[in-house]
């Protein structure tokens, strides 16, 4: 996406008076409910050569997603600070998984460059674009500078904040302790600490590939010694993770007043697939199948497929024109007001139309 001069010079002085603000405060927004987030739509582009990878898939953990552009100069004069202390923070934590988000053009490519000219390791994050920062507005309701999102295990954002004060870096790692505690995150591969054998399995593990990380581990199970130990324990860690996620999700899909049913309904899909061979695999889809049919899942089901149209009319429109689809939220969420993406497209129109 380029910008014209006028608009370069308008956001310039927005930027401007933006960390002027923050200045006089933490800019940071916590959630009164946690709200579900959607998941990455078409306009979300993440780098091929890194592990595949969907919020869904990684929950148990959390996820701090930093939205950022490379148009602001004065963002561009604190941003390898505060990149650094994120990875200092927050890299070298197993419950934790880093997104950088470019949202101003440039595609993965650029992302990733910008990354490495302001002093940061590519490496350490998932690294991404936003096309048009459709997903990034989708998330927040508006299109402003860097800001970090932190999603809890639960795949909801339960925190927003500015990236920045004016004249200095706002340290999200000060708040790691508290955040994470709200996040209530775990490592999906158990706490302990695995030899650099089984370094593909656990990064498999730990995004959520649990049938790719026990099908890498197994083999080595049947080594003597270390090796075939700490494979066990990684097996055994994922086994754990996995029926734990399952009976979860089993009760939360029985309780038809909860707003988190489809929810629970879309993780015992993809929990049964992930492990088929397992008895709470087959608990898990045998808890699917009861369901089809049902006229709520009919609904849920509609009103995803819907935002999903939506999702992707909004990765083809310019930032400055998401407006539009604050009337075609609305009408989702009056069709479909009692379904998750229903509740998500009236949330969205609000903050997309104050």
């Amino acid at each position: 996406m380029q910008r014209n001069i006028s608009s370069q010079w308008f956001w310039l002085v927005l930027c401007i008076i933006s960390a002027s603000a923050s200045a006089r405060g933490e800019m940071r927004m916590q959630m009164p409910t946690p709200q579900p987030v959607p998941r990455f739509g078409p306009s979300v582009k993440f780098d091929p050569s890194g592990v595949p990878f969907e919020l869904a898939d990684v929950r148990g953990k959390a996820v701090l997603i930093l939205f950022f552009q490379e148009w602001c100069p004065i963002c561009n004069g604190w941003s390898p600070k505060l990149l650094a202390q994120m990875e200092k923070a927050y890299s070298g934590d197993r419950s934790v998984i880093l997104v950088a988000m470019k949202t101003d053009g440039g595609g993965v490519a650029g992302a990733k460059q910008y990354l490495k000219d302001h002093g940061a390791d590519p490496s350490k994050w998932v690294v991404a674009s936003d096309e048009n920062a459709a997903y990034y507005i989708q998330v927040t309701g508006k299109n402003k500078l860097w800001m970090f999102s932190l999603i809890d295990a639960q795949g909801r954002v339960i925190t927003m904040s500015a990236g920045a004060r004016f004249g200095d870096v706002y340290l999200p790692a000060q708040m790691k302790d508290s955040l994470l505690a709200q996040a209530k995150a775990k490592p999906l591969t158990g706490e302990q600490s695995y030899p650099a054998q089984l370094d593909k399995a656990e990064l498999a593990g730990e995004f959520g590939k649990f049938s790719v990380a026990t099908r890498l581990a197994q083999p080595l199970t049947r080594r003597e010694g270390e090796i075939g130990d700490a494979a066990k324990r990684l097996v055994a860690a994922v086994e754990q993770v996995g029926r734990q996620q399952v009976a979860d999700a089993i009760k939360t899909l029985g309780d038809a007043g909860s707003e988190d049913r489809y929810d629970a309904y879309s993780q015992l899909k993809r929990l049964g697939n992930e492990f088929r061979g397992a008895d709470f695999g087959k608990e898990a889809r045998d808890a699917v199948s009861k369901c089809r049919g049902e006229a709520w899942l009919r609904d849920e089901m509609a009103s995803e497929q819907a935002f999903g149209v939506i999702q992707a009319k909004g990765a083809k429109l310019p930032d400055d024109q998401a407006k539009q689809l604050v009337d075609i939220y609305r009408q989702l969420a009056q069709r479909y007001p009692q379904t998750m993406y229903g509740r998500m497209a009236e949330r969205l129109a609000g903050a997309m139309g104050g």
